[in-house]
């Protein structure tokens, strides 16, 4: 039960504020990490985010300065 309103609300920031793949992921990592302290401190007995999933996005590459630029900075 808490896994579905734990999910619908993601999927409403997501939409309502049309956030990216990273902003949301972030949030999991946040939820996921309270959700294990609360486990550990015993106050619950299984994390609810377990089983809501890394949301994978795309790695960017930045560029690598030539030893010409760092020169010229």
């Amino acid at each position: 039960m808490l896994l579905l309103v734990l999910q619908k609300q993601v999927n409403d920031y997501e939409s309502q504020r049309h956030a990216s793949k990273v902003t949301i992921d972030n949030i999991r990592r946040i939820l996921s990490s309270f959700y294990s302290w609360l486990e550990d401190e015993d106050y619950i007995v299984k994390s609810p985010v377990r089983r809501i999933h890394h949301i994978r996005t795309a790695k960017v590459t930045k560029e690598v300065l030539s030893d010409e630029d760092l020169e010229i900075l």
